[in-house]
């Protein structure tokens, strides 16, 4: 009998052989393998360079682009309505001249009855900065009197110093900003006086400018469509949802800090209105400066009591109802995928990248959801 037959060392068991174990020749060839697989797909190859393309082009080119990319987010805006009136017999020509004439409208009140008492308020904060430094460094310092067994008296003064430096800097700063914005009034004059130009043209010839950039493609590119046309779905909706979210939240902030009296109330309302772009994030950070404002005027009363009721109040609506009605169908991320997005996107693009992490985050779930589907494999079960 031979040994392999009778159950000696010779015997295959079943269990794991040296050859089946991963070392790293087979994962190089399984990686390999799964290079050549993927990028044998054309479509896979033409959607990976445009959205290579496209990233690249934003990254180089961001401060150039940055009237066009305004006027691409505000036709979005518009294109609800203007599909809307075209269905109706308009013609596109004067869809984009009535929806241009009522953005023009806007922008001129926002500049003539908006901005000077957001500037205004602005300034006044800017010189009352020292003021509440030392209304704050006096409350501080009176903690260890009133809570001696709580509050150490030498941290709360080394505390009070720092904030009462931290809040002077910070005023200089505003200033020396406010000055280095002066040459750029020219600039900012020029993108006011093009960015009509260029809302008008994208709404009257969105269909023509997008045929126009498909010449440049493979003919053939269904992948590169799907993607396009989800996007293109996507990033409507959410333009449109947060447009009107801003509005609303920032009307009903507005319309709470006036009634209950407080200092800067629409500069306070417009910082609410745009915490809305970030997700998780905003609503606390901007809470900050209405708390301390609130402090500054009133006190620990129950005016500040009032105020932080409302705000919290409004911020709790938005993000449990207002967002989900605003945004339905147009971001589709978990919270890990939102704050990754914060994350990777803040550290690339500072500010704006904050900004945009959304439909950027967005932007690549729909290209990897289309990746999948084109690779055949099964898309993940929604959440129960």
């Amino acid at each position: 009998m031979s040994p392999s037959s009778s159950g000696g060392p010779g015997r295959d068991n079943g269990g794991p052989r040296p050859s089946d174990a991963p070392d790293g020749r087979n994962v190089g060839a399984l990686f390999a393998q799964w290079l050549r697989r993927t990028f044998a797909d054309p479509q896979i190859v033409i959607l990976l360079l445009i959205i290579v393309s496209g990233g690249a082009l934003l990254t180089l080119a961001a401060d150039v682009l940055a009237p066009i990319l305004a006027s691409v987010v505000i036709a979005w805006l518009m294109e609800a309505p203007a599909a809307a009136m075209a269905r109706r017999g308009l013609s596109r020509t004067l869809v984009a001249a009535l929806l241009t004439a009522l953005f023009v409208a806007l922008l001129a009140a926002a500049l003539l009855l908006a901005a000077p008492v957001l500037l205004g308020q602005v300034a006044q904060l800017a010189r009352a900065l020292p003021l509440l430094a030392s209304e704050a460094q006096a409350f501080i310092l009176a903690l260890p009197v009133d809570y001696p067994e709580v509050f150490d008296a030498d941290q709360m003064r080394d505390f009070a110093a720092g904030l009462n430096a931290d809040m002077a800097l910070l005023g200089q700063r505003m200033v020396r900003q406010s000055v280095a914005q002066l040459p750029n009034v020219a600039t900012i004059g020029l993108y006011l006086l093009i960015l009509p130009l260029l809302v008008f043209f994208f709404v009257r010839d969105r269909r023509a400018i997008t045929l126009w950039i498909a010449g440049f493609l493979p003919d053939h590119r269904p992948l590169a469509d799907e993607v396009w046309a989800d996007i293109s779905m996507k990033m409507g909706g959410y333009v449109r949802g947060r447009a009107y979210e801003m509005a609303i939240v920032g009307g009903a902030s507005y319309a709470a800090f006036w009634l209950l009296g407080l200092d800067y109330a629409l500069l306070l309302a417009t910082l609410s209105g745009l915490s809305v772009l970030i997700p998780y994030f905003g609503a606390p950070v901007v809470g900050l400066p209405v708390a301390l404002t609130a402090f500054a005027q009133w006190g620990l009363g129950p005016e500040m009591m009032w105020t932080l009721a409302a705000y919290t109040v409004i911020q709790t609506i938005d993000g449990a109802i207002l967002a989900t009605i605003m945004l339905a169908g147009a971001v589709n991320l978990h919270p890990i995928a939102v704050m990754v997005a914060l994350l990777v996107f803040g550290d690339l693009y500072g500010f704006w990248g904050v900004v945009f992490a959304v439909p950027l985050a967005s932007v690549v779930q729909v290209t990897l959801d289309a990746w999948r589907r084109r690779a055949g494999r099964p898309m993940p079960p929604p959440d129960p």
